[in-house]
């Protein structure tokens, strides 16, 4: 809002007698994920000073609702998903172009095991395997756990291997690891080294290994499937000491 006046004949100032918001500015990048932080922040046509904040009030409506006021920021985490939109007032003038987003829930979809060449291991070669395993493997091997999901692009995951065996399942390896993100699969290699073998020993009846391995998400983030068996079905990487 502007107001004119005239100091001279020939002489005419413009002089800004309240702020106003200007845009929507969305500081975090990516897509919005439930369990995962957004934050937008408002600009208005001038620097937002106090007493501009005390009039500020958003409004989040969508499969959330949520009112906030007296701050230029509007950090939110989602717990749903669907589709928001964004409003805000300051000095009682609405910004006219809401924002609209939408959130999505990340989800392990499946897990496979393949050679470090990217084979599947299918266990075609092992005519005595147990007809719940996928895929065979020897020791000193290394191996990929690999897995197809939605939504974890440029997301943290932890994955984690462990054996069936009859204490029932025994963590044998662990690694933190960003999931690329150009595409909705992703892959973790671990060797199959005398570690690995030594927690096997530890807790099974034998050094053969029954594997299967979880990924987990990190910092709140919601995964559907987090934690779940992989691949689906209890189907496991036989370990032995056959040279493959």
């Amino acid at each position: 809002w502007f107001t004119t006046k005239k100091n001279e004949e020939d002489d005419w100032r413009f002089e800004v007698t309240n702020n106003y918001p200007t845009a929507i500015e969305r500081k975090t990048a990516g897509k919005a994920k439930v369990g995962k932080p957004i934050k937008f922040e408002l600009k208005g046509i001038f620097e937002i000073n106090y007493s501009d904040t005390t009039s500020i009030h958003w409004e989040l409506s969508g499969p959330e609702t949520i009112s906030r006021t007296r701050t230029k920021e509007f950090l939110f985490i989602p717990r749903q998903s669907g589709t928001y939109t964004l409003t805000v007032k300051m000095n009682d003038r609405a910004f006219k172009r809401p924002v609209s987003f939408e959130c999505i829930t990340c989800e392990i979809v499946n897990g496979w095991w393949t050679d470090s060449d990217g084979n599947m291991l299918t266990g075609e070669d092992d005519a005595e395997e147990p007809s719940n395993t996928i895929g065979s493997a020897g020791w000193n091997q290394e191996v990929v756990a690999a897995f197809h999901h939605l939504g974890l692009n440029g997301e943290e995951v932890t994955v984690e291997v462990f054996n069936k065996d009859s204490n029932g399942s025994t963590l044998v390896y662990t690694r933190d690891m960003k999931v690329p993100d150009t595409n909705n699969a992703a892959s973790c290699s671990f060797p199959l080294n005398d570690a690995v073998r030594k927690e096997v020993e530890k807790s099974g009846l034998s050094s053969n290994g029954l594997l299967y391995f979880t990924v987990k998400a990190k910092d709140g983030l919601k995964l559907i499937n987090s934690g779940l068996a992989l691949p689906k079905n209890e189907t496991y990487l036989e370990v032995n000491d056959k040279v493959r």
